[in-house]
């Protein structure tokens, strides 16, 4: 497995001989994003015409968004397949290239999502017998005991468990269906495959990374907005886009390293496998 390092060292010097890729982070992250950022500050939910209209927005934002990620992952599947230096092709041949995979990386992403509920269930069904039911029902004490928190936040996180491990194990189904052309259950069963016996090692890699890429962008973005607040609110769209522009930079990056990772990750399963077969001849 290379180092973070190493992969961070990778993922900068792709970036940079790949050009076409600021016209993504600008055309297809920040101008989406910044829309949302300008949605959400000016929405008020008072008819239900307006929160149609609202949803449907978001809808078309989310699309875009994930039309950007298709694109990213097209040119970061280089890191994989050895065609390294930078690509030649256009922004506009990149996007059409990237509406073909658009729609099943949306669908993929929903049922990764509401597979991810379903593992999560019990802990659902724990908050509603918490929070919903009345307090009679539960015969809970009207103020419950040290213990007795504790014990309900620890049933509620290990019944969290199995819907957390499936979220790492298909978290290379984005990759996978770009790469290996797989799609829908497909792309979360082969994630699975890959990442199985390395979960932990994965989950690390990915934490640190995305603790290199968004914890620095989220405090600038942060700094950003209060300054403008103190200096003049009516500076706070402006503030937005330099914020999205942060964030479509930090998502393309970490979404390189991903590809790294996931290359790396399937080369040891494959050794591992070798190593297995030559044990068993």
């Amino acid at each position: 497995m290379p180092s973070i390092v190493t992969i961070l060292r990778s993922t900068i010097a792709f970036y940079r001989e790949q050009g076409v890729l600021n016209t993504v982070a600008l055309v297809l992250f920040t101008v989406p994003m910044s829309t949302f950022h300008t949605l959400l500050r000016f929405f008020e939910p008072r008819q239900l015409d307006t929160i149609t209209l609202a949803f449907f927005f978001v809808f078309l934002l989310s699309l875009l968004i994930t039309w950007g990620a298709a694109c990213t992952l097209i040119i970061g599947k280089r890191l994989i397949e050895k065609h390294g230096g930078r690509s030649r092709s256009s922004f506009r041949a990149l996007a059409k290239e990237a509406k073909r995979i658009l729609i099943p990386l949306y669908v993929t992403g929903i049922l990764r999502a509401c597979i991810t509920v379903l593992w999560s269930f019990p802990a659902i069904i724990l908050l509603a017998l918490v929070l919903v039911l009345p307090e009679n029902t539960l015969r809970l004490p009207e103020t419950p005991s040290t213990f007795l928190t504790l014990t309900i936040f620890l049933a509620f996180a290990i019944s969290l468990i199995p819907a957390f491990l499936y979220s790492i194990r298909t978290s290379f189904y984005d990759i996978i269906l770009v790469a290996e052309n797989l799609r829908f259950r497909a792309a979360l069963q082969r994630s699975t495959q890959v990442i199985r016996g390395h979960t932990g090692k994965v989950l690390l890699y990915l934490l640190v990374l995305s603790a290199v890429f968004f914890l620095p962008t989220n405090l600038l973005t942060m700094l950003l907005e209060t300054a403008v607040v103190a200096l003049d609110p009516i500076f706070l769209p402006a503030s937005d886009i330099v914020k999205s522009g942060l964030l479509s930079i930090a998502t393309i990056l970490f979404t390189l390293s991903s590809i790294i990772l996931f290359g790396a990750v399937k080369d040891l399963g494959g050794i591992i496998h070798e190593v297995h077969l030559e044990q068993r001849s």
